[in-house]
């Protein structure tokens, strides 16, 4: 997890629309089942069906119902159609119209195709001198053409309405070279546009109008599915944020939002839209995500009370990575004062995609209950690492514990006695025990060993003396004196025999770390 530049925050993810726009160039991936969203609800209601081709170089054609065509239809000499918007004289674009700003125009040419139900895009690449433009007027031409956007990755030609295909650049992530996904081009080659000059009077005027379209025109209660007219808004950004923590993707959080919504045509974005919207916040992030995890901890250490916060990095490939953090709040403390004197904390495997190590401290309350001391990530399991967590949760909680419970992982033992200086250290019992049966063999174990051993092990009864002579005398039985491990877990025997802590206060309350191991899944 690297530390990065960026001064971000959490809700900066929801609420900036300039860096979370809509766009349909590329989507993320998502463990959702991908269900085909259909912009058109084909039924038997529908007398026939009209058939337009696509005039790009997939050669596509598109079924739409009749019912849909909306505008004026006209066919030339030729056999070929062609569409006109209906829309109100207020909004029709006329030659010789004058603006203040390039924004108005290119405004009041979008609110007149999307009424008309069209899409349109512009190009303020074509910088030519019209010939019926005054030589007076600046060298500006600004079109708004039909269908489609130019972006630095296409271009459009001297006819207008088409793409030109360029060679994709290729990035690389991680030594992983990729290709932008080279999408098929939603242009038919309309010519319907206006033309746009900026005069010697400091005004924009439109010049050119060609109000025509090659393709049909879209139905208005179908034109919210535009891409121009779909977007997800502050509460729809926080509702699919919440659902990711949860572990629910875009795809059925869009499903989701269809039924809270009474339907999907009410949600007002599409499903490849929220995907995109992951894809979004997942690039913004970048290699802040470190950063913002600690700002976001910093902050809570210096807005809520008793809050505590630490954290170390280390310098690694050039950059720094978060190696460690621990927290915990007030409650943990609160539930530490009353119920600290076992203390149990055990690592998961790297689970996460930061290949971290989570751990929990856990205790017991008067309930027999689990309740939380606190959390931390870590990097590393080195004795380093460990010894620093020691030190930052001692910090947070100055009065030791009587008992710390852990597996048998040396470096947790080494950090535990260099900072724990009162505190009495105890391994895990179960898993010293399911290791009987690889370390002797299951020939021998299942003859009887491993109950008999367990009788005197998982007892509290005998003391200390009584179960050195019945260890003595089983191993004896089973001939097992010169097992190297048996004999290794003798010597350790004060760290987690329970007859060695039959005079210690609160020793019986938890004798492995299942409890902090159940708390862990229940975190993940």
């Amino acid at each position: 997890m690297s530390i990065g530049d960026k001064n971000v925050q959490v809700d900066d993810m929801i609420h900036r629309n300039d860096q979370f726009h809509v766009n349909d160039d590329s989507v993320v991936n998502d463990d959702d089942d991908d269900e085909q969203s259909h912009f058109f609800d084909v039924s038997d209601e529908f007398d026939h069906i009209e058939i337009f081709e696509h005039h790009d170089t997939d050669g596509e054609c598109v079924y739409v119902p009749k019912s849909f065509c909306v505008g004026s239809e006209e066919i030339s000499s030729s056999g070929i159609k062609s569409w006109t918007p209906n829309v109100d004289k207020s909004l029709l674009p006329a030659i010789g119209m004058v603006f203040d700003s390039i924004d108005l125009a290119y405004n009041f040419y979008k609110e007149y195709a999307v009424n008309g139900g069209s899409e349109q895009g512009s190009n303020q690449e074509i910088l030519h001198k019209p010939e019926d433009v005054s030589a007076t007027d600046d060298i500006f031409d600004m079109n708004a053409d039909c269908f489609g956007e130019v972006n630095t990755l296409t271009s459009v030609d001297d006819n207008v309405g088409y793409r030109v295909k360029q060679t994709l650049p290729i990035r690389v992530e991680n030594n992983i070279k990729k290709k932008k996904r080279n999408r098929p081009s939603q242009r038919t080659g309309c010519l319907a546009s206006i033309g746009i000059v900026f005069n010697k009077y400091n005004k924009f005027v439109i010049q050119k109008f060609v109000k025509a379209h090659n393709h049909i025109l879209v139905h208005p209660h179908r034109i919210k599915h535009l891409k121009s007219q779909r977007r997800l808004n502050n509460s729809q950004k926080s509702f699919l944020f919440k659902m990711n923590q949860a572990g629910i993707g875009p795809c059925r959080g869009y499903r989701i939002l269809g039924k809270v919504k009474g339907g999907d045509e009410d949600v007002g974005c599409s499903k490849v839209d929220c995907k995109n919207w992951k894809r979004d916040v997942i690039k913004y992030i970048g290699e802040g995500d470190g950063e913002m995890f600690v700002q976001l901890l910093e902050n809570k250490k210096k807005s809520l009370n008793n809050f505590s916060f630490e954290y170390f990095t280390v310098f690694n490939n050039d950059k720094w990575e978060l190696a460690g953090a621990f927290w915990g709040d007030q409650a943990s403390k609160e539930n530490y004062k009353v119920f600290g004197d076992v203390l149990s904390f055990y690592s998961t495997f790297r689970t996460n995609k930061y290949d971290m190590k989570f751990i929990s401290f856990t205790g017991i309350d008067n309930h027999k209950k689990c309740v939380t001391f606190g959390a931390a990530l870590l990097a590393k399991e080195d004795a380093d690492s460990y010894k620093w967590l020691c030190e930052a949760f001692k910090k947070a909680f100055p009065e030791e514990p009587q008992i710390v419970l852990t597996d048998q992982d040396p470096s947790m033992i080494v950090a535990i006695e260099a900072v724990f200086k009162k505190a009495r250290h105890r391994l895990c019992m179960w898993h010293v025990t399911e290791k009987i049966t690889n370390k002797i063999g299951p020939a021998v174990s299942n003859v009887g060993f491993k109950d008999s051993i367990s009788q005197i092990v998982w007892t509290d009864k005998l003391d200390p003396d009584e179960f050195d002579k019945r260890w003595f005398s089983i191993v004896a039985r089973y001939k097992l004196e010169d097992n190297n491990w048996l004999n290794e877990m003798f010597n350790l025997r004060r760290k987690w025999i329970p007859a060695y802590f039959r005079y210690w206060d609160m020793s019986g309350l938890m004798r492995t770390s299942s409890r902090s191991e159940s708390e862990n899944h229940m975190f993940q």
